[in-house]
């Protein structure tokens, strides 16, 4: 590897041994004290012993049999709100258990998009990576392409958000997975395929219908078409099938949602720090469901969401268009929700894709750029559960550590946004293949 190889993948290797080295401390303290192999980080997300595997597919479950059977009352009102079952997807999700309603089979396809996510990562860094420094992976060395490989492979591995998703037998990571292959699809300027892919994804997360106005904002108007059409005929087909009157019934979810929240630890959101800390903290998942109408939260909860969604929708005009501003939409569709679980933050795994690489060029804080997006990354992948006691003082609020890892990454993304690296359409980063040669051509610059 020679002095100019060395030089750009230095922040990385940097990176990686900074990754390594946390999350080996973290599963030393945590074997010392339980000492049990299923304790190390990672292998303990995937230990069968450990698997949860039955969070999301049980209220899915009880919405497809609840839904599939005679009733008079509506769904929502009678699962979400008399006998408090967490199923708060739209009805168009219930597809899947057409399928198969096999906690251990929808499980096993959880586990196999891991992988899947794995190879986007690895193509979405070195995509960024190319434009950074200017050598592409087919130019790198033996050694230099097995660490451009190696490093999203652990990154997404050791990334909280979707590792304990699928412990927890989350629908979740095959969100992560979808929202990394749209921006995969977007970064390739296959607009239309990523729109449709997103479409997809908002009939299981209505967030990510906040793409639709981006789109619209930013005139892209095939991603619109195709995110439209696929999302319309999966809300017809959802009418069609399930009818007018339970479809509509989950307004009553969005509206309890939006004005209670949830006090729970592992909400990771302006709704949640703001319950907590006037409240007290709910540790125990068992019996809790929502907390009490609170003014104070709920005019929290909206003033925020409206700041997060409209500083996303309105950055100046010449700095949209770009994969940072459409990183920008994904990362709001998770932040300004009421309601923000931990493993929601998947969509961020092609965000640190790009500060990882962006990093071996630019340096926009100065010397804190790469401390702060290792910081950033911390915070949000480690389970630090002997905070829980905090719960019922103030200092709950330092349960929140995950929500500060994620403002810190909200941050230098604005920072990368409104820098235009890239922003609008004449400095967006898209590999391409040169329609002769076939070989890959990178368009625009961080710079």
């Amino acid at each position: 590897m020679n002095t100019k190889s060395a030089h750009y993948l230095r922040p990385l290797i940097l990176s990686a041994l900074a990754i390594f080295a946390v999350y080996a401390l973290y599963s030393g303290v945590r074997m010392a004290g339980s000492h049990r192999p299923s304790d190390i980080y990672g292998i303990k997300s995937l230990w069968p012993s450990d698997q949860i595997i039955d969070d999301s597919w049980m209220a899915m479950r009880q919405g497809y049999w609840y839904i599939t059977t005679p009733h008079d009352k509506p769904i929502y009102s009678t699962l979400f709100i008399e006998k408090q079952v967490k199923f708060q997807y739209p009805l168009s999700s219930l597809f899947v258990m057409y399928a198969t309603t096999d906690s251990t089979v929808l499980n096993s396809i959880s586990l196999a998009s891991i992988p899947v996510t794995c190879l986007f990562m690895v193509l979405i860094f070195n995509t960024f990576l190319t434009t950074a420094s200017g050598k592409s992976f087919k130019e790198a060395t033996g050694g230099e392409k097995a660490i451009r490989i190696a490093l999203p492979v652990i990154m997404t591995l050791s990334f909280q958000p979707l590792m304990f998703a699928y412990r927890l037998g989350q629908i979740q990571p095959w969100l992560t997975m979808g929202f990394v292959i749209a921006t995969w699809l977007f970064m390739r300027g296959a607009l239309t395929p990523s729109g449709a892919m997103l479409g997809l994804l908002t009939l299981v997360k209505p967030q990510f219908a906040i793409f639709l106005i981006w789109g619209a904002l930013r005139k892209k108007w095939s991603f619109c078409a195709s995110f439209f059409a696929v999302a319309l005929v999966g809300t017809l087909l959802s009418l069609a099938v399930f009818g007018l009157k339970d479809n509509l019934d989950y307004l009553n979810v969005l509206k309890l949602l939006s004005q209670r929240g949830e006090q729970y630890v592992a909400n990771q959101s302006v709704n949640g720090l703001v319950t907590r800390f006037l409240h007290g903290s709910v540790n125990d998942w068992k019996g809790y469901f929502l907390p009490p109408f609170s003014p104070v939260v709920y005019a929290a909860t909206l003033i925020s969401t409206l700041l997060f969604i409209g500083g996303a929708m309105f950055v100046p005009a010449r700095f949209r268009g770009g994969i940072a501003d459409f990183m920008l939409a994904g990362f709001t569709s998770a932040i300004a929700s009421p309601v923000a679980w931990t493993h929601h933050y998947g969509v961020l795994l092609p965000v640190f894709a790009a500060l990882f690489a962006w990093t071996t060029r630019e340096r926009p804080l100065g010397r804190w750029t790469l401390p702060l997006t290792c910081a950033s990354f911390f915070l949000i992948g480690l389970d630090l559960g002997w905070f829980w006691g905090l719960g019922p003082t103030k200092l709950n609020f330092i349960q929140a550590y995950p929500f500060f890892g994620v403002l810190i990454a909200l941050g230098i993304l604005y920072v990368w946004v409104l820098r235009g690296e890239p922003g609008g359409e004449e400095s967006i980063s898209i590999v391409k293949e040169d329609a002769v040669s076939h070989t890959p051509v990178v368009q625009g610059s961080l710079a």
